[in-house]
């Protein structure tokens, strides 16, 4: 029984990847219910924290803890290092996604040390994959960096492609919020290759990451028909199940959107930009924002993200007091999640979309300004200066 375990537990794995959900479910019980019969053995804790994991990201969260608990109870009673660093990654990744990436970054130290130990370098580098996203998400950049560089080393010594995109896309993220732009066209054509020879065997990745990291280069380059196919591309290729690391994709196709519907609003046009309709736009928009609504009801963590963008919309529309509503709401989010980096930039808007003359203006822009130095936010600080010139300006 447990040979039939093993061998339904390997394609719970196989179908996750290839973002077949009803499979993965079906799979990963089957895996589990030969696992039980059997008794307590590796393949019983393998099964209890991947069940776990699926109900966490079916949002139920109170199951989910029930079989993390098992599955600890279980590996404590067995003399199996593998088990126990698999126990370590399948609650990180659970514990990424609800925003508690303290508790998370100590088990995927954990899980690597243990892995490492017993040669077992894949999943070692499962392990590596999350930490790296944790540590975005914590804005340790340059820990984030220094992680995806040890993560992609080891990938490409293993010729593992599928690893070494998810280091190059946190390279990528981590160059582009340190404000080192001039690294990203290579890393990004370097990932767009290795996402190409992936796409052949389907799955998740469908290149949005791709689309969406070259719209931003593209609209930062001032290439708006670029960056406008680019953004549709992505928001495309964005859909099936919800994975952690879908913010930062989801980020950069709102900011993008966003940007031009504020171009289509303005009237502006040149060669770079293109000749925008104000409700294709608009209705981009709402589109990519229905897919963040999915997102947040998966992994809180996107919710900063929502009402910020919900903000920049209403306030793109001139609806000036429920984009300060909204920022609000995103500044609490960033608080409960305890996320820096999105409490800098509620602290961001608030100082735009406030009256100069209201006391709180300047306050805004003070923790705003103190933070985002403090996590060396290089490109965040320097659209803060752009965007306080352009509200002087209107």
């Amino acid at each position: 029984m447990l040979k039939f375990s093993r061998t339904f537990e390997a394609l719970t794995e196989i179908y996750y990847v290839q973002d077949e959900p009803l499979r993965c479910l079906h799979a990963v019980f089957r895996s589990l219910n030969l696992a039980e019969a059997a008794g307590p053995s590796p393949e019983l804790v393998w099964g209890y924290s991947s069940v776990a994991s699926l109900l966490g990201f079916m949002t139920i969260h109170r199951a989910a803890e029930f079989y993390f608990s098992l599955s600890a109870r279980v590996s404590e009673g067995i003399a199996d290092p593998a088990s126990n660093a698999w126990v370590a990654l399948a609650r990180a990744v659970y514990l990424t996604g609800v925003g508690q990436w303290d508790a998370a970054a100590i088990l995927l130290e954990q899980s690597i040390a243990v892995s490492d130990g017993i040669g077992d370098r894949r999943r070692g580098d499962d392990a590596r994959i999350i930490l790296t996203l944790v540590r975005l998400y914590q804005a340790k950049f340059s820990e984030s960096l220094r992680a995806a560089e040890l993560l992609y080393k080891s990938a490409k010594e293993r010729l593992d492609i599928r690893i070494q995109a998810e280091a190059l896309y946190g390279k990528a993220w981590s160059l582009l919020l340190l404000g080192r732009q001039q690294e990203l066209p290579a890393c990004i054509r370097e990932l767009d290759l290795l996402r190409s020879a992936q796409i052949k065997i389907g799955g998740w990745h469908r290149k949005q990451d791709v689309h969406s990291l070259y719209a931003l280069l593209d609209a930062s380059n001032g290439e708006f028909a670029r960056a406008s196919e680019r953004v549709g591309e992505a928001l495309a290729a964005s859909r099936g199940a919800h994975q952690p690391n879908e913010v930062l994709i989801l980020s950069a196709i709102l900011e993008v959107q966003l940007r031009l519907l504020r171009i289509a609003k303005n009237g502006a046009s040149d060669n770079s930009t293109p000749q925008l309709s104000v409700a294709a736009t608009d209705a981009a928009v709402r589109e990519a924002l229905k897919r963040l609504r999915g997102f947040c009801r998966v992994f809180p963590i996107g919710r900063p993200l929502l009402h910020l963008s919900l903000a920049e919309h209403e306030w793109i529309k001139g609806n000036g007091a429920a984009a300060i509503k909204d920022c609000e709401l995103a500044l609490k989010a960033a608080h409960d999640i305890k996320s820096e980096y999105y409490e800098a930039l509620a602290h961001r808007d608030l100082a735009i979309y406030l009256d100069a003359d209201d006391p709180a203006r300047n306050q805004h822009l003070h923790e705003a300004r103190t933070i985002l130095g403090k996590l060396a936010a290089a490109r965040d600080l320097a659209r803060l200066s752009a965007e306080l010139k352009i509200a002087e300006i209107n």
